[in-house]
């Protein structure tokens, strides 16, 4: 396993690399998984996301910072998460995670999110970080209601846009 990002009491977050591409392709080939986001990728859309999602993540400036998220008890690899930077204002990012099946409800993308929200405060120096949803997706909203946050508006029934916080 590569070397940590951060950890918190049950999760492990660490930069994607060329090890988590099975992963990486049962998440994003999930209808499931992909519903509200977008349509599940085929084989030829998941080779070219994966080989530009390597790419993002190594360059500089950051265009993206994709972690994998692990149980630490257990090790085993349960979703990946992470920023997105806009090229245009560095110091804004969008954050999400997508979690396997298996692992929803155990409380794992509120804590890995809140730790991801410090540590891009605190050591990647960002100024401010916002995320969205479908509105129809119950789980997001939720999830976010739970970290404290409210939608700042719906952009044409579709999107629900969840200002964090801006760094003071």
């Amino acid at each position: 396993m590569a070397e940590p990002i951060f950890e918190t009491e049950r999760l492990i977050a660490h930069r994607i690399n060329e090890s988590h591409e099975a992963l990486f392709r049962t998440i994003y080939s999930d209808g499931e998984l992909m519903h509200f986001i977008a349509d599940p990728l085929g084989d030829n859309r998941l080779d070219k996301a994966w080989r530009l999602t390597l790419k993002q993540n190594q360059s500089i400036p950051h265009q993206r910072l994709t972690l994998v998220i692990s149980e630490k008890s257990t090790s085993v690899e349960i979703g990946l998460g992470g920023l997105d930077w806009r090229t245009n204002a560095p110091q804004l990012a969008n954050m999400g995670c997508m979690l396997v099946k298996k692992s929803h409800n155990k409380g794992y993308a509120a804590e890995f999110l809140k730790r991801l929200i410090e540590y891009s405060y605190t050591d990647l120096q960002i100024n401010k970080l916002y995320s969205t949803s479908d509105v129809k997706n119950i789980q997001s909203y939720q999830l976010m209601k739970k970290l404290g946050y409210s939608p700042q508006d719906a952009n044409s029934d579709r999107f629900y846009y969840w200002p964090v916080f801006t760094k003071v």
